[in-house]
């Protein structure tokens, strides 16, 4: 439907708006998420431009920039000279620069893409910013993308009324916390904030010195067969494939840092809580709605794979009962009083404090499945996957992404540290059981 709509020029920015920014702002990483989604076909490239161009207005975040404004950030609209958000490759070179391109939420579209018209078929990436929206929303995105291409083919003036009334705060998840749970959820994060900061080291994979760039991408596929036989394997177990590649990740980082038992076993992995917390899994527009949960195994690794799994499935098990992912949000009503120059003020001693302590401790994205229905133009991509955010040493940060049955095991650092996450990903796959 074609329709003419003057959209404000300016737009609050919500909380989780104004923590991300001050993540992007604090130098401990490249807070970009970006799909890859590679094609067997041609696609049609005008009607790829034009549904990048109107997703900008469907979803008017997406067609904004932030202003980092030091008491409240606020978002603003691009002057039509700044909403250039899509390119074709010239070659291989040029896609391979834009992937390790940064994103500027302040200055840019919070979505951009390249295409890459190789031999043998079309391979598509799909840049977001984290400050916009966490992977649950750049699927959302991309999902949009991919239903306005396929509509042009029909109406080459299609244009989506824009999701201007949909929700981007917290409250969509927390009007289905009823009022009573909050002691416990505060209970639930003394006890974690505890368990994360005493003792104050933990293990961690160490790097040795080297420069932030140039930035690399490392990633590891697991075939649909091989992702079968471990969530049967997991299944028989009482485990998840996530409880899965947590124990493995927990063996190899003990393995490749050589542990002595001494420091606590920690890990911070994500939780989607649109999956948890809101009806049909989906938020109202496109937004952060990701928090953290910490299965931490303290000094007890097991001493094999599955006594490992066995810990992580309990911790992970006893979380899902209990309100899972609502810990942090204890935090929510001290940043709200904050200025946003504050916030980054405090965050920045908190990383420095932990820093100089050595508990970093690794993190681990569950990106999620890529929909093959949902990132169908005019076939389905052959493969894809998401890639997570780029951090700096002794930061580290893992993710994993499904598609059509299969899993991609990722990490974005510098180069120079590239080696040291690789072995960490190569005996985390040799962790992984073969029998079912």
């Amino acid at each position: 439907m074609q329709t003419e709509t003057v959209l404000p020029h300016r737009l609050p920015a919500v909380l989780f708006d104004g923590i991300l920014l001050a993540y992007h702002q604090s130098g401990l990483g490249i807070f970009i998420i970006q799909i890859e989604l590679e094609f067997d076909c041609r696609l049609d490239v005008q009607r790829l431009r034009r549904a990048f161009e109107i997703v900008l207005d469907a979803e008017p975040v997406l067609g904004c920039r932030i202003v980092p404004d030091p008491r409240r950030p606020f978002w603003v609209h691009l002057s039509p000279g700044e909403r250039a958000n899509f390119l074709v490759a010239r070659d291989e070179t040029a896609y391979a620069e834009f992937l390790m391109t940064p994103l500027d939420p302040c200055a840019e579209p919070q979505i951009k893409a390249c295409l890459w018209q190789k031999t043998g078929g079309d391979r598509l990436l799909i840049k977001f910013s984290h400050v916009a929206g966490d992977t649950g929303a750049a699927k959302e995105a991309a999902a949009r993308i991919a239903a306005i291409y396929r509509a042009l083919a029909d109406d080459q003036a299609c244009h989506p009324e824009p999701n201007r009334a949909g929700c981007r705060d917290f409250n969509q998840v927390l009007r289905h916390v009823p009022w009573y749970v909050y002691p416990r959820i505060v209970m639930n994060f003394l006890r974690q904030t505890w368990r994360t900061a005493v003792p104050p080291r933990s293990l961690c994979l160490t790097f040795p010195p080297g420069p932030r760039t140039p930035a690399v991408y490392i990633m590891r596929d697991l075939s649909p067969e091989r992702t079968r036989e471990l969530a049967a394997y997991g299944r028989a177990r009482g485990a998840t494939l996530n409880d899965m590649i947590v124990a493995a990740l927990y063996r190899a980082l003990a393995s490749v840092e050589g542990w002595d038992g001494r420091k606590p076993l920690r890990m911070q992995t994500t939780i989607d809580l649109r999956r948890w917390y809101i009806d049909g899994g989906k938020a109202a527009g496109i937004c952060n709605l990701s928090l953290y949960e910490y299965p931490h195994l303290g000094r007890r690794l097991g001493d094999t794979f599955d006594e490992t799994l066995a810990l992580v499935s309990r911790a992970t098990g006893h979380r899902k009962k209990d309100w899972p992912g609502l810990t942090d949000i204890c935090l929510g009503p001290f940043l709200k009083l904050m200025s946003h120059d504050r916030m980054l003020r405090t965050m920045l001693r908190a990383a420095r404090r932990f820093l100089e302590e050595g508990n970093t401790m690794p993190a681990l994205t569950n990106l999620g499945p890529i929909d093959r229905a949902a990132v169908t133009f005019d076939r389905p991509p052959v493969r894809a996957h998401a890639l997570p955010p780029i951090v700096f040493p002794p930061l580290i940060g893992f993710g994993i992404s499904g598609y059509d049955g299969g899993l991609t095991l990722s990490a974005g650092l510098p180069a120079s540290a590239a080696s040291r996450a690789e072995a960490v990903l190569d005996a985390l796959i040799l962790e992984l059981p073969h029998r079912a």
